[in-house]
């Protein structure tokens, strides 16, 4: 765990919720990392090459994770915060209640891990309400070793596609240059994605060091690109935060377009001939079907039970695959596919008050908040595309930015 530089004016209890807030900071960002990949390896598990890793490190990180919280609710009477501001996460808690007694293919693992991690979130949340916790040093204390280990991976990263392929075919091809290139070190290019967005964060808004800011930039520019999602959750975030600034939003639409030219004229082309094309209809599909979604857990089942008959549905589109992918492949397929939808509705509402909240407010915001807040666009609108919403990296950056929103609105300015 990296500890944050010693206070004088901190208490005994300013420390402890300090180091309960980083280390699962560090928790979630690990796991975008291939720390899970080589975790497994470590400790003797059968990994797949471009998987979650294997089973060591679900088992360690749930297990962790959930002991962590049950030996905290003991000391929740030493926080100080106003308990209201937990609302939505006592609304996201009842639609997976609710789902879980109504769904038709429901997994109750998975409805208890996410009510596991959605008290996760909610602890993470009254954490970062604590005035000690989100001054501008705490993170860059907290993060900064984080930022500088993430840049020198992803160095490598960069090292592995340029040995691989030609700087003509990763143009051409970028993503499957991306992943022909990372295969063989278990690098999961959507992992890879959401640890990118959280280096181009803190690069934007909390690096001092210019060589560093820049060099973090260019490291993004250079790899990002390789997947296609990471388009939308820039595009995303980055007009979240150029609306107000005219000056700003010339820039960001003037570089999307030179990386349009470069890199993206196939874009749309290739999503047609993509997975996800096939995941969003089976999605649509479901939500005709079952007006209350299959349940949490339940997409994998659902569609590989009944996987020929869907296929045979939307045979009438320009098909080229011959099955439909078992995985969600997107959060908003998981989310509507799972709740159905109204409750899938309600979930994304709950999601896009903080990304309207990072537009309305940018003003009250600090560095720190601004970095939090802009990694919580990307991640939303990177899950377009990705499917990373039912996982504890969310819940734990989920809690940080619903903690951001909630002392903006008590009047906290840092």
């Amino acid at each position: 765990m990296i500890s944050a530089a010693p206070r004088a004016d901190y208490t005994f209890i300013d420390r402890w919720r300090i180091g309960v807030l980083q280390f699962l900071l560090i928790v979630g960002l690990l796991r975008l990392t291939n720390f899970n990949y080589y975790l497994s390896k470590l400790v003797g598990f059968e990994t797949v090459v471009n998987s979650t890793g294997g089973n060591a490190f679900n088992f360690v990180n749930y297990f962790g994770a959930g002991v962590l919280f049950a030996f905290l609710i003991s000391k929740l009477h030493t926080f100080r915060a106003r308990w209201q501001s937990l609302w939505p996460y006592l609304l996201l808690l009842l639609i997976y209640v609710f789902n879980a007694l109504v769904a038709q293919f429901v997994n109750m693992t998975w409805v208890l891990y996410q009510i596991l991690f959605l008290g996760v979130g909610a602890l993470v949340h009254v954490l970062v309400l604590s005035k000690r916790s989100i001054d501008r040093a705490f993170w860059e204390d907290s993060l900064g070793g984080f930022y500088r280990f993430s840049l020198l991976f992803m160095g490598f990263v960069l090292i592995q596609i340029l040995t691989h392929v030609s700087v003509t075919a990763y143009i051409e091809s970028f993503n499957d240059s991306f992943v022909q290139s990372l295969d063989d070190f278990g690098i999961m290019k959507q992992r890879y994605g959401f640890l990118i967005g959280f280096v181009l964060s803190y690069a934007l808004f909390l690096e001092r060091s210019p060589i560093l800011k820049w060099v973090g930039i260019g490291l993004v520019v250079l790899t990002g690109f390789g997947i296609r999602s990471f388009v939308l959750g820039l595009v995303g975030a980055g007009l979240i935060f150029s609306l107000r600034d005219m000056k700003r939003l010339v820039v960001f639409a003037g570089g999307m377009c030179l990386a349009f030219i470069l890199f993206l004229s196939r874009y749309f082309e290739l999503l047609i001939y993509d997975t996800r094309f096939y995941s969003f209809l089976n999605g649509y599909d479901i939500v005709q079907k079952f007006p209350f979604g299959v349940g949490l857990g339940g997409y994998p089942v659902y569609t590989e039970l009944n996987a020929r008959a869907i296929l045979g549905s939307i045979y009438n589109v320009r098909a080229v695959l011959d099955f439909v992918p078992i995985a969600p492949e997107s959060d908003l397929v998981h989310l509507f596919g799972s709740l159905g939808l109204v409750c899938g509705a309600l979930h994304l509402l709950v999601q896009f008050r903080i990304v309207w909240y990072s537009l309305r407010w940018q003003g009250l915001f600090g560095p720190f908040q601004k970095a939090i807040l802009f990694y919580f666009c990307y991640m939303t609108f990177f899950g377009i595309s990705e499917d990373n919403i039912f996982s504890i990296n969310y819940w734990i950056f989920f809690g940080v930015a619903t903690g951001v929103v909630s002392a903006a609105a008590k009047g906290y300015k840092y």
